[in-house]
């Protein structure tokens, strides 16, 4: 089971470049260069061979799950064969042929993939446009269709990141010091509460769960085109419309936010027709994942204040985002639902 409160605990003392490559000699015969990348409790590295070729090494925290980690790997090996065209990390095997592998790194057990690098920029670092919003709607849509069919057994285990158990964290306001914030956020958390027969009625399935701009690749010469989408280390079985919730959140906090989440919307729902449930669904969800980044990530970065610039960085965009849904007049939300600006 995933800890709630905080994952410090599964921090190992961080793997050097040279440690890297030696585990990519080893474990795949394959020789080249490391860099190290940011990441919140594992180890990642780009490696460049010596071949030309590019991947991203990925070395688990202390205590990952092999069935939770098998579960991600899997579901990036069966969008390689439905959506083949959808730009994701693909799964380079050992030199036996296994998917992924547990080793000694430091004296502790330590499970270790390696994944094919996406070449581009990541969405964060490009300039937004409602083109490219969209575009990143379709592509979140065809990873969606892609996953409808996927049905491994699930491993049991709690995400601090499902949005349809918010519930779980609502308590974790406590921790924002900003009183009006703390209320707005307190807020949010009621809103998002649905019926349990609404919820019954939601389409299910595996889905990312942490669609935001530091996981989308855009490509270089063209913003406006996905290149990737990465990270799938939040997967999990949920409501469907999460996913897009999730994405959106990262949009409605910018000036021009509205706009964007219309044209992902329209993207989206050119590769997955929304059930009326889920269109009911979708603001409350939306705001279910803007509270909770603003009090997971105030909590975490309190638990863990060495990493806190890493974990706060989307706080500040999701805190915009709150401020603007919860101004939001009812029937501008339904504009943009239909995918037009309110």
């Amino acid at each position: 089971m995933k800890h709630m409160s905080t994952q410090s605990e599964n921090r190992a003392t961080a793997m050097t470049s040279s440690e890297a490559v030696r585990l990519l000699h080893d474990i795949y015969g394959l020789d080249g260069s490391a860099d190290r990348l940011p990441s919140e409790v594992d180890d990642t590295f780009r490696i460049a061979a010596v071949d030309g070729k590019r991947y991203t090494l990925k070395v688990a925290a202390v205590n990952e799950r092999g069935d939770v980690l098998g579960f991600q790997t899997e579901a990036l090996r069966h969008l390689e064969r439905r959506v083949p065209q959808l730009p994701v990390p693909r799964v380079r095997p050992t030199r036996d042929g296994a998917a992924m592998i547990e080793v000694q790194v430091g004296g502790q057990a330590r499970y270790v993939r390696l994944l094919s690098w996406l070449d581009g920029v990541p969405m964060h670092a490009s300039a937004g446009s409602p083109a490219q919003s969209h575009a990143l709607g379709r592509a979140l849509g065809m990873l969606d269709r892609g996953l409808a069919d996927y049905r491994p057994v699930v491993p049991d285990f709690e995400l601090v990141w499902d949005i349809t158990h918010s519930e779980r964290v609502a308590g974790w306001t406590e921790a924002i010091g900003d009183a009006g914030l703390r209320a707005l956020t307190d807020e949010a958390f009621a809103e998002a509460r649905l019926s349990p027969a609404l919820e019954a009625r939601l389409p299910r399935q595996v889905i990312h769960n942490d669609i935001n701009p530091h996981n989308v690749i855009v490509d270089g010469g063209d913003a406006d085109r996905i290149a990737g989408i990465i990270d799938f280390g939040d997967l999990v079985e949920a409501t469907r419309i999460n996913d897009l919730a999730i994405a959106l959140s990262y949009q409605v906090g910018h000036e021009a936010g509205f706009g964007h989440a219309a044209a992902m919307i329209a993207g989206y729902r050119g590769e997955v027709a929304l059930t009326s449930d889920e269109c009911i669904a979708l603001r409350p969800r939306l705001l279910a994942r803007l509270a909770m980044t603003i009090a997971i990530t105030t909590r975490r970065a309190a638990d863990d204040p060495g990493h806190a610039n890493y974990i706060l960085r989307n706080r500040p965009a999701s805190i915009a985002g709150l401020e603007r849904l919860s101004a939001l007049p009812s029937q501008g939300w339904a504009t943009i639902l239909e995918g037009k600006l309110p």
